[in-house]
């Protein structure tokens, strides 16, 4: 609860939101947005490298295999670029990227049918044991999970390369119409 407070009152403080008679809203989402970024570190998580056979429609039926079959008390989604490529497509990236805890990784590994590579691989799990992240999940198409808009732009950001050009885009496509959606 005091931590609770203590965002509250930042928020107040800084102008980033309003109190109404329906509860705090946010005034500069896009502000609070890009301060986070200047903060944010990724999660705590183990970061390894895979190699599928897998391509195309082969590769997102077994994604979709794997996210159902998580669905029965484990963890999977997609994350990062590929979360981009259902929200707002920017980037070409072909490595899919996984967020997982332990079970949802020994899933996407056997109907992936993954193989540990050092270099060279084309799928990447991000393996996090807080689940809290997996709280915040979209399904984005049906039998399709992804990591949240923010989550996937504040990655986005953290990527690299034409991570911070497809967080834009991101911004633009869907945070940005979001917010003025919920003002209305």
């Amino acid at each position: 609860m005091g931590q609770v407070s203590n965002v509250r009152k930042l928020l107040l403080q800084r102008e980033w939101a309003r109190l109404e008679p329906g509860g705090l809203y946010l005034n500069r989402p896009q502000e609070l947005l890009e301060a986070w970024k200047a903060s944010y570190e990724l999660p705590r998580l183990s970061q390894k490298s895979w190699y599928t056979l897998l391509d195309g429609k082969t590769l997102e039926d077994a994604a979709r295999a794997s996210f159902a079959e998580a669905d029965g008390g484990a963890h999977v989604m997609y994350a990062s670029y590929s979360v981009a490529r259902w929200y707002a497509p920017y980037a070409r990236q072909s490595t899919a990227f996984f967020y997982v805890d332990s079970i949802g990784k020994e899933i996407l590994t056997r109907l992936l049918n993954l193989k540990s590579v050092d270099r060279g691989g084309n799928v990447v799990i991000l393996e996090t044991p807080d689940d809290s992240i997996f709280a915040r999940r979209i399904e984005a198409a049906p039998g399709v999970w992804c990591a949240d808009p923010i989550t996937t732009w504040l990655d986005l950001n953290a990527a690299g390369e034409r991570g911070e050009e497809a967080a834009d885009n991101l911004l633009q496509q869907v945070l940005i119409p979001w917010w003025k959606e919920r003002r209305a």
